[in-house]
Formats: C-alpha cells, structure tokens, sequence
C-alpha cells in the first residue's frame, strides 16, 4: 500500500468474552500512515448479543436488582486500531 491508500477488506473477527468465541463477518477499512504504520477501523458497528456469551441472565438479575424496566441486551461495538513500526 502506498502511503494514504485506503482499503477495504472483508475479514472474520472472533471476540472472546468469559471463555466463549463469537465470530462475526465484517468489513474493515485500512489507511496506510505517512509513519509507516497502519490504521485499521470497523466500516459499521458489530452488534455484540449478552445471549452469544451466556450472559443474558446476569443481565436479567441486574435489571431485578436495579429496578429497571429494561436494559439492553446487545450493543454495538465498533474497533479503530494503529499499527505502528517499531524502528
């Protein structure tokens, strides 16, 4: 890539979270840096489900104890990372 190229590349992600893997299928944007480095950032948030990882009831127990009338069980969940070369 020459410096301040960008691309898109369609990738598969796995989020670990209390022992349990989620792949997700996303498409990510990469910039390359006048530094040499790298930057790499979500095209759209991934929606991360409390179910995919076991926690929903956790999340139920909270919402009894706190008094609420809801909380919400997914988020989105967006990643922007640099790559850096260490010289």
């Amino acid at each position: 890539m020459q410096e301040g190229e960008i691309a898109s590349k369609d990738v598969k992600l796995t989020l670990s979270l209390h022992g349990t893997k989620v792949d997700y299928d996303t498409r990510m944007q990469v910039v390359k840096l006048a530094s040499g480095g790298i930057a790499v950032n979500t095209e759209q948030p991934l929606l991360v489900k409390a179910e995919d990882f076991g926690l929903a009831g956790g999340i139920e127990a909270l919402r009894e104890i706190a008094g609420l009338s809801a909380i919400a069980t997914a988020v989105p969940v967006t990643a922007n990372l640099v790559f850096r070369v260490n010289k």
